[in-house]
């Protein structure tokens, strides 16, 4: 499940431009992974699947496959991009 949630938020910051805000990525996010009803039910004012999206953001900046540039902004590195072409788009 977590290599489900990296690999398709770097998908969306690379359709993206490569850069981008959180917001952008929560609005992007469903054309990635699908949004089931327990993903957009309410947990501490936010829907669950932004939840999700900012703990990968934090293991996905660990592995150095993204780099923060400013707050709640983000660039995919060229780690991420090569992690992202190594993945074959039926794995997700």
């Amino acid at each position: 499940m977590e290599e489900m949630w990296e690999i398709s938020i770097l998908k969306c910051m690379s359709e993206l431009g490569g850069e981008c805000g959180l917001q952008e990525i929560y609005d992007s996010i469903g054309q990635f992974v699908s949004l089931k009803q327990d993903h957009l039910g309410i947990k501490y004012k936010r829907p669950a699947y932004q939840h999700q999206i900012r703990s990968h953001m934090i293991n996905l900046c660990q592995k150095g496959e993204v780099i923060r540039v400013g707050r709640g902004q983000y660039k995919i590195t060229e780690k991420g991009l090569k992690r992202l072409s190594n993945t074959n788009v039926t794995e997700v």
